[in-house]
């Protein structure tokens, strides 16, 4: 995985981080949530994290 210019090492971290505690959350689902739709809204959020990655 590259980093894109002008996106420091901790940076990539902290969204990284972000990102997989959004996904492990959704593990626990929400009240009148199935865990598919749970998963699928964790998704969502946890993909704008992920734009510091090429």
């Amino acid at each position: 995985m590259r980093l894109k210019p002008g996106i420091t090492l901790e940076h990539a971290q902290e969204e990284l981080r972000e990102a997989l505690n959004l996904l492990t959350n959704a593990q626990s689902g929400q009240r009148y949530e199935s865990p598919c739709q749970s998963y699928m809204i964790a998704v969502d959020q946890a993909l704008p994290h992920l734009a510091v990655f090429t």
